[in-house]
C-alpha cells in the first residue's frame, strides 16, 4: 500500500475518533437546568415567567395542524451535507 493510502487511512480514523468522542461528550447532561434553577436562585427570573413561556409553547404545538398531526411512530428525516476537504487528488475518498 503506498504512503499516501495509509495517510487517507489514519486520517479517516482519527476524524472518526473524534466524531465518535464528540458525541459522546454532546450525550451529557445539558447544563440548561442548572443555569435555569442559578437565575431563579438570584431573582432573574420568576416561575410566572417560565409558566407563561410554556403555556405558550403548548398553545402553539395544540393549535398548529402541523405539531398536532404527528404521531410517534412518524420518522422525521433531518438533510445533512458533509463536505470532504483534501489538497490532492489522491486524497479523495
Amino acid at each position: 500500500m503506498n504512503h499516501s493510502g495509509t495517510m487517507l487511512k489514519i486520517v479517516t480514523l482519527a476524524l472518526t475518533g473524534l466524531f465518535i468522542h464528540c458525541n459522546l461528550i454532546a450525550q451529557q447532561s445539558c447544563a440548561q437546568s442548572i443555569y435555569l434553577q442559578q437565575q431563579l436562585s438570584r431573582g432573574e427570573i420568576l416561575p410566572e415567567q417560565i409558566d407563561r413561556v410554556e403555556n405558550f409553547i403548548d398553545r402553539v404545538v395544540h393549535s398548529n395542524s402541523t405539531f398536532s398531526r404527528s404521531t410517534q411512530s412518524e420518522t422525521i428525516r433531518i438533510p445533512v451535507v458533509v463536505h470532504f476537504l483534501y489538497h490532492f487528488p489522491a486524497e479523495m475518498i
